[in-house]
């Protein structure tokens, strides 16, 4: 089975991140043991993780924050034992 048109296929309906898990998929020896569902099921959370990524992105850059901020940077209540 040629595995080009169902790539191209999937970017067409804007599936990147299903496209690109496919190709990566084709070169590990690995994945060649997962059955169908298996395979199925990586390229189905691959596409999600994708799409709330991009939605997390997005949001953040709507907020508009006006501080940057990362979790290192928050100070311990308790004190140090």
């Amino acid at each position: 089975m040629l595995i080009h048109p169902t790539i191209d296929n999937l970017k067409t309906l804007k599936l990147l991140a299903m496209a690109s898990t496919l190709e990566n998929q084709r070169h590990l020896l690995d994945s060649q043991e997962l059955s169908f569902e298996e395979k199925l099921g990586i390229l189905v959370d691959a596409e999600l993780a994708a799409k709330d990524s991009k939605r997390l992105t997005s949001r953040l850059r709507n907020a508009k924050l006006r501080l940057a901020a990362c979790i290192e940077d928050l100070k311990s209540s308790r004190p140090a034992a």
